[in-house]
C-alpha cells in the first residue's frame, strides 16, 4: 500500500472532492478517494502512522459545511469524519 511520504510531502485534492493516493517510493499512482461532495481543499499524510491521510474540504457549495476526515489507506476508507462548521480551507498536523 501507500507509503507515507517526506515530511514535505501531502496527497492534492482537486475542485471535484478527490484526492490522490500514491505510492512514492514507486512514483505510480495508486487510486483516487471520493473525499469530499465539493472541493477536496487540502491532503496531509499522519506524522506517525503511515496508514493514515487526512482530507478537509467543503460541499457541493461555497457555503455548505466543511469536513475533516481521516482515512485509513490500508483499507481505503474514512476512518473518522469531523464536522468543525463552515468551510475547510486547509489541514496540517504535527507530532
Amino acid at each position: 500500500m501507500p507509503q507515507r511520504p517526506s515530511q514535505t510531502g501531502y496527497n492534492p485534492g482537486d475542485g471535484e472532492g478527490r484526492a490522490f493516493v500514491w505510492d512514492f517510493k514507486t512514483t505510480k499512482y495508486v487510486k483516487n478517494l471520493r473525499a469530499h461532495e465539493g472541493v477536496c481543499s487540502g491532503a496531509v499524510w499522519h506524522p506517525l502512522d503511515a496508514s493514515k491521510i487526512a482530507t478537509c474540504g467543503w460541499g457541493a457549495n461555497k457555503d455548505a459545511a466543511g469536513t475533516i476526515k481521516l482515512w485509513d489507506t490500508n483499507e481505503l476508507r474514512v476512518a473518522a469524519e469531523f464536522a468543525p462548521g463552515g468551510a475547510v480551507h486547509r489541514i496540517a498536523m504535527s507530532h
